[in-house]
């Protein structure tokens, strides 16, 4: 037996102070009696009053004792560990703010120690499921599983710098095990709400635990590096670095910036930060070689609870990406391309490239309306002609061109339509594009293609079925979002303005592919790599921690920083709407059931006490 209140089993003390009530005798008072008949009732009463023939008597004591134990009880709330049967389901939040200390261990070590204390009370016929969620949500061990193996995983597993879980992925976990029509569910988090996994998760007995009871936090919420207008010796350019720090305390806090290159420190600064703000560091003139930038915080007054968003890396001396753009210098294309920073162009006109065998080398082409045989290959942006067909450009198109094609079908999770919506795009005419084995539709017409991403060891393209001058999408606001996307897709990380991966996000490894790509953790340990449907591919998995990692192919090495940069993992306030237990009629019965308890016993010890009242006004104490 258990108790959810074990502090007001203290009360108890009552008991004995009532019983020396009981044991106290009241003092004899000399009397003269006139004879000594009047003694055999005296000697009757005191022997009332002698303890055993006291208690033998005294049901008055008995109802009172009942009545004491009955309120104490009630309030300490007893309950039994009984076992779990049937089929449990638990969800383990492994998010970086799951490593946040303010309670012991960490928060993570609290629900793998609840998760564990949940396998323990499982009997012989019991059965689990295991499903863990950060920026993924992945089920580790199905029903299938036996327990030894569900507790091996479930010791295994540690928290990672990843974003909190998207609770629609969760729902959509726990659906896809629904057919094993599981008992219970249980959801260990500290971000996730528990009043909306409840209007989402039905017919189910549903039980959250919420893990933190503090949210003080200090986080580099951003951190840019950017050229200097001021000139410094040769090889060392200058620069200049921004770092903004957000305080997440009530309180104000104190904190050392520290900028350091390549592991040595070139620039530190204090500062202080209001209850809940935001403070801005500005570093200049900074002479730097090509490298990696990394800045820390030191807090030196305050907590912070969580370490993970202390640091964060910017790449410095990063080369331009060298584009060649083909078609008219009058092309909206030229105006987008100039504008994107870390870009280095090079345009060439259609007739210009007429004569040219091959292409100027160029790690990026960018094609308005102009089919090269150079292209094919080559890492490239195409936007082919309209009225083009299959017989003038065969390598790029299948058929004749389509008249005013109406998009119908938009893969909106690909990087290449992030932040973009193309419902309302017309097009005067596209061309029919030939499809190849891997290519991905983009957007799609009812008639055919028109935009696809083509990927493979030796190049990635963007091939689209018409050029800017067949549609009014390079008009629009989203044409340069688009241009950035692909050329994000195609280059990588390195248009990035940090040079850094944000955690929970894929990695695109830029420029030509090997036959092998091996990836360095910041530990200088061999990270195994999960396959991806697309080549050149580095899952978000295998970036687990925040650090610099190492990306190897072939001879040619590739420094990667890898950062946590979230504002749902850095405000660590734990969610208002803390734990949830909801039983359904159908569940299987588990311990726990202390409120009830408690409800009974009160119940008790208020009938007894009724029931002692009666006596003693009936007959008198």
């Amino acid at each position: 037996m258990s108790f959810a209140g074990p502090l007001y089993l203290t009360l108890l003390v009552l008991v004995p102070a009532l019983i020396a009530l009981y044991f106290k005798k009241s003092r004899p008072i000399r009397k003269i009696l006139p004879s000594n008949r009047l003694w055999a009732e005296v000697q009757q009463r005191l022997n009332q009053n002698s303890i055993f023939q006291k208690y033998r008597h005294s049901l008055f004591l008995v109802l009172q004792l009942l009545v004491i134990l009955g309120i104490v009880l009630g309030l300490a709330r007893p309950y039994f560990k009984s076992t779990l049967s049937g089929k449990v389901v638990i969800f383990l939040d492994t998010s970086a703010s799951m490593r946040a200390t303010d309670v012991a261990p960490d928060r993570f070590g609290q629900a793998r120690d609840k998760a564990r204390s949940i396998l323990d009370r499982l009997d012989a016929s019991g059965k689990a499921a295991l499903i863990t969620g950060d920026s993924s949500v992945v089920v580790r061990a199905g029903f299938g599983s036996d327990l030894v193996t569900v507790v091996a995983l479930l010791d295994k597993l540690e928290p990672t710098d990843h974003p909190g879980p998207d609770p629609e992925e969760v729902v959509a976990a726990l659906d896809g095990l629904r057919s094993a029509k599981p008992d219970r569910v249980y959801i260990l988090t500290d971000q996730l709400k528990a009043a909306e996994l409840a209007e989402r998760i039905r017919g189910v007995s549903l039980t959250v635990h919420s893990f933190g009871s503090r949210g003080d936090n200090l986080a580099v919420s951003r951190f840019e590096v950017r050229p200097s207008s001021v000139k410094g010796p040769a090889k060392q350019a200058a620069w200049e670095a921004e770092v903004v720090v957000t305080n997440y305390a009530p309180g104000p806090v104190k904190t050392t910036v520290e900028l350091r290159h390549d592991g040595r420190e070139v620039a530190s600064s204090s500062t202080g930060i209001g209850g809940r703000a935001d403070s801005s560091v500005r570093f200049s003139d900074l002479k730097l070689a090509p490298g990696i930038l990394e800045v820390r915080l030191v807090a030196s007054s305050g907590d912070d609870f969580l370490a993970g968003d202390n640091r964060a890396w910017a790449t410095v001396g990063q080369e331009n990406l060298s584009v060649l753009l083909l078609g008219r210098t009058t092309s909206p294309l030229v105006r987008v391309l100039k504008s994107i920073r870390g870009v280095q162009l090079k345009a060439v006109t259609e007739r210009e490239s007429a004569s040219m065998a091959t292409l100027p080398e160029a790690e990026l082409v960018v094609s308005d309306g102009v089919l090269h045989p150079g292209l094919l290959r080559r890492n490239a942006v195409v936007l082919c002609p309209g009225d083009a067909d299959g017989v003038s450009a065969p390598a790029w198109l299948a058929g004749p061109s389509v008249e005013s094609p109406l998009p119908v079908r938009f893969e909106t999770t690909h990087p290449l339509l992030k932040y973009l919506s193309l419902k309302d795009v017309t097009f005067s005419k596209a061309a029919t594009l030939k499809r190849q084995p891997g290519d991905v539709e983009v957007l799609g017409a009812q008639d055919c293609p028109l935009v696809l991403a083509r990927a493979d060891r030796e190049s990635k393209q963007v091939v689209c079925a018409f050029s800017t001058a067949d549609t009014d999408f390079a008009m629009r606001v989203g044409f340069p979002i688009f241009v950035v996307n692909s050329l994000r897709w195609i280059g990588g990380d390195r248009m990035a303005s940090s040079g850094c991966l944000k955690l929970g996000e894929s990695y695109r490894v830029p420029g030509p592919l090997g036959p092998e790509i091996g990836l360095v953790s910041p530990e200088g340990r061999s990270v195994t790599l999960e396959s991806s449907p697309t080549p050149g591919m580095l899952l978000a998995s295998s970036f687990r921690t925040a650090g610099v990692y190492t990306v190897r192919v072939g001879s040619r090495q590739v420094a990667v920083p890898a950062v946590l940069q979230s504002f749902s993992e850095s405000a660590l306030a734990p969610a208002q709407d803390r734990d949830l237990n909801r039983e359904m009629p159908t569940t299987v019965a588990v311990g726990g059931g202390a409120l009830s308890t408690a409800r009974w016993l009160l119940m008790l010890a208020l009938m007894v006490m009724v029931v002692e009242w009666a006596l003693y006004a009936r007959y008198g104490g």
